[in-house]
């Protein structure tokens, strides 16, 4: 979907900035939520959902909630975190 690429070069731009990424992280993470509905539907945009992620991962705070993001379950809630 073209749109659906849009989208994902334009956050993906977005994040390049510093200044951006504390702001993408915050709350209920909305945006890891639905980068994570692409890698895991295998679409062709989902390199440029990790290159997101990754590039979030440069400041410092957002490591833990990235690396510790857990996608909500099919009903709602979330899959226990065993870490």
């Amino acid at each position: 979907d073209e749109n659906r690429l849009l989208i994902c070069w334009t956050i993906n731009n977005l994040s390049i900035p510093y200044e951006n990424k504390a702001t993408m992280i915050q709350g209920e993470s909305v945006i890891l939520q639905a980068l994570m509905m692409v890698i895991e539907s295998n679409l062709p945009e989902s390199y440029l959902a990790c290159i997101f992620i990754n590039n979030l991962t440069f400041l410092a705070d957002a490591i833990k909630p990235v690396t510790l993001f857990v996608p909500p379950t099919s009903d709602g809630g979330r899959v226990p975190n065993t870490s």
